[in-house]
């Protein structure tokens, strides 16, 4: 049950309110903990499955800053990240672990391709 698999987890914040200047983005990371010793980004997701792009976000919102000032120095610890999934045609759920490190080379070029979809994608 959820209560054991997070036996030790030591909650540090809820609803991180994060902002990337560098890159021009902005996002809500849902949970900061520290776990075996590491801090660790958590991020809870509801889906059908689990996506490469729930990784990347993750990626994303371990190189941005947090808006309270009093998590800044942990932040920057952050290299792991969990997600718990609940999958929702299953009715079931697990805690997954994703490597945040291995996804931060891709956030610059997301964030330029983003860009030119909005100067040239007459759609958007």
């Amino acid at each position: 049950n959820f209560i054991l698999e997070t036996k030790g987890w030591e909650w540090l914040a809820a609803e991180v309110v994060l902002l990337s200047e560098e890159h021009r983005y902005g996002g809500t990371a849902d949970g900061l903990a520290i776990i075996d010793g590491k801090v660790v980004l958590i991020d809870f997701k509801t889906s059908k499955g689990v996506y490469p792009t729930f990784d990347l976000q993750l990626a994303m919102y371990a190189m941005a800053e947090p808006e309270r000032e009093d998590l800044r120095e942990q932040w920057l610890q952050i290299d792991h990240a969990k997600i718990v999934h609940l999958n929702q045609d299953r009715l079931t759920w697990q805690v997954l672990d994703r490597d945040v490190e291995s996804q931060k080379p891709y956030v610059a070029g997301l964030r330029s391709t983003y860009q030119w979809k909005r100067n040239f994608d007459s759609n958007y």
